[in-house]
């Protein structure tokens, strides 16, 4: 059997895809008390990124954009005058960053086939553990992990739904809402490369596999947003999907059958959707009290933002803020959109989504590739989750944005070298 080399940066690629979505179990909790390992994905990105631009930015849009971006945080941090600012800071540019590699590196075929098939395999590995876990092993697990405990249960109460003492999929993150958004972005990135798994009973295995974790995390941000960037990058080929619409459809069905009878042996199937409809119920009705706060939470803060052009104190601001400050110091937000503006001031927070809202209008006119699609249908995606959840101070969300996004600006060059 000949083994296939690849060069080193592409190895690290690789490190960095395979363990992104493990790092919160892995290096924040089971290798937790060693700190330094946790910068492990900062080293690697920055590399890459060096490695890739030799330390020049090119003269177009989404590069300057984020380089400006990341210019302005940096000059809030500086003049907050908090140690701590600056490892805020860190999480927000970081993940920017991959971005340059993605954009300016030549993959070769047999590379983005690893690729894929890396992302699917560890998408398909985080649902079936967080399945597991959560409605069959239970959270002691996941205490002796170092997750933490009150009275046998997760000590945060967004761990479990309004009514039900049945824990939420988690996975390997630290939040399901976290969850949701990373099985949101592989379900997206998956439809995008059916064309690349030859095996269609393997693409409609994972996409269930995947599904279902995503169904177990209860996140209504994430349905949503996997539900309309799928749709974004459904507008390739409708005729050929609609004359494949009923063979697709039996075979899902079979597969969803095949996939869920074992599973219902454990009562994990019945409870699972009974949690389902409760939650899609309470929503449409207005008695979930947290979706109701949500709502306000649209809207609300642009008041608290009318006499702060500068918003309200970098670093004072969301979960990052409760690490160093009191919680009557800081100024909590549901919404990302409101996270940043903030942070930044609503001038700043604009400069700072510069670069997603380039993602959707230069890239959505391209009908044809599935690549290009992608990348706007998962900038769509966690867009939607940023306006109901603080998100953006997350380290995976923005990167699975601007990993794609780099991906769909290397691939449009592409096409325009060859008209």
């Amino acid at each position: 059997m000949k083994i296939k080399k690849y060069n080193f940066d592409v190895i690290l690629f690789f490190i960095l895809i395979t363990f992104m979505p493990l790092h919160n179990l892995v290096f924040s909790k089971i290798l937790g008390d060693i700190k330094i390992l946790s910068l492990w994905r900062d080293a690697i990105i920055i590399y890459l990124f060096v490695f890739s631009t030799k330390m020049k930015i090119r003269k177009n849009a989404m590069e300057i954009g984020i380089a400006i971006s990341m210019a302005v945080i940096l000059l809030f941090a500086v003049a907050s005058g908090s140690v701590s600012s600056f490892n805020i800071a860190r999480t927000y540019c970081i993940p920017l960053l991959i971005f340059f590699y993605t954009s300016r590196k030549k993959f070769l075929a047999r590379e983005f086939d690893a690729i894929v098939k890396i992302m699917v395999i560890i998408a398909i590995g985080v649902s079936i553990w967080g399945l597991g876990q959560a409605f069959i092993i239970g959270p002691e697990i996941m205490f002796k992990l170092g997750y933490s405990n009150a009275g046998g249960r997760f000590a945060s109460t967004s761990f479990y739904i309004n009514g039900w003492t049945q824990q939420r999929v988690i996975g390997t993150f630290s939040s399901p809402n976290g969850c949701g958004a990373y099985f949101a972005c592989m379900l997206i990135f998956l439809f995008c490369v059916e064309d690349r798994i030859k095996n269609k009973y393997l693409f409609l295995g994972a996409f269930c596999i995947i599904g279902l974790g995503l169904i177990g995390t209860f996140s209504r941000s994430a349905w949503i947003g996997c539900f309309i960037g799928i749709i974004c990058c459904g507008a390739i080929k409708i005729k050929k999907i609609k004359k494949k619409n009923f063979q697709i459809l039996l075979i899902v069905i079979v597969f969803l059958l095949l996939l869920l009878i074992p599973l219902s042996e454990t009562g994990m199937l019945s409870k699972m959707f009974a949690m389902v409809f409760s939650h899609i119920g309470k929503t449409v009705s207005k008695e979930d009290a947290s979706f109701a706060y949500h709502l306000q939470q649209l809207y609300k803060p642009f008041f608290d933002l009318v006499g702060h052009p500068f918003g309200l104190g970098f670093g004072t601001n969301g979960s990052f803020a409760l690490g160093h400050l009191a919680v009557e110091d800081t100024h909590q937000v549901e919404s990302s959109i409101w996270v940043m503006a903030y942070e930044l001031g609503m001038i700043g927070a604009l400069v700072y989504y510069f670069p997603y809202l380039y993602i959707i209008l230069h890239f959505y006119k391209e009908k044809k590739d599935r690549i290009i699609r992608c990348a706007v249908g998962i900038c769509i995606c966690i867009l939607l989750i940023y306006c109901c959840l603080p998100s953006v101070q997350s380290y995976e969300q923005p990167f699975y944005v601007m990993l794609f996004a780099g991906f769909a600006m290397k691939k449009s060059k592409e096409i325009q070298r060859r008209k």
